[in-house]
């Protein structure tokens, strides 16, 4: 496992009986195993709250925002330099949660700055590897175009993080119990 000063570890799920929530459970036995130190963000045990309000588009130009939660994340982030994100596709894409997490955390001034011509990532002031990790009812080859593409090597890119890294287990639905358990097993590797 490469040498982090912290991994931070974003969850977004609402069930404690998914799968998803095994393996935020492995990657946590994952990095305790490797000495790592880390701290957890899990948007549905805080009540987070991942719509844009009228106030906060308002403030939304100068990275200002009206949730008390942007500022505790922010901070958690400074304190990182790896980004693992844990959360299932829905729909061909992140859930709401998640995709909301980014538009009130990731603000001008924090994790980018206006060029004119488009953005300027400065996350990798903090964060120099991010690493989702996903499930889904679809093969993952069907999703490489919204995630890989748009997720991965746009969202991310932009934000400035050099190192980005996509593991998805596809087929959930018609998997089997020994294939999630092998997939589990490699968690650990994912985040080597």
């Amino acid at each position: 496992m490469p040498d982090s000063k912290n991994v931070l570890i974003v969850y977004c799920h609402p069930y404690e009986g998914s799968f998803n929530h095994a393996v935020l459970q492995e990657a946590c036995r994952a990095l305790d195993a490797a000495g790592a130190s880390w701290e957890l963000i899990d948007l549905e045990a805080d009540g987070f709250d991942p719509v844009l309000h009228a106030p906060d588009l308002k403030l939304y130009n100068e990275g200002g925002y009206t949730d008390p939660l942007v500022e505790r994340y922010q901070d958690m982030i400074e304190c990182a330099d790896r980004l693992v994100l844990v959360t299932p596709i829905w729909w061909n894409d992140i859930p709401a949660l998640l995709k909301g997490w980014i538009d009130k955390v990731m603000l001008v001034g924090f994790s980018w700055n206006a060029t004119g011509a488009g953005l300027a990532g400065t996350l990798d002031r903090f964060i120099k590897r991010v690493d989702v990790i996903t499930t889904s009812a679809e093969p993952t080859e069907h999703l490489e175009p919204a995630i890989d593409a748009v997720l991965m090597d746009g969202t991310f890119a932009q934000l400035g993080v050099p190192e980005r890294h996509w593991a998805n287990f596809g087929g959930m639905d018609a998997s089997t119990p020994e294939e999630r358990a092998a997939w589990l097993a490699g968690v650990a590797g994912l985040l080597a």
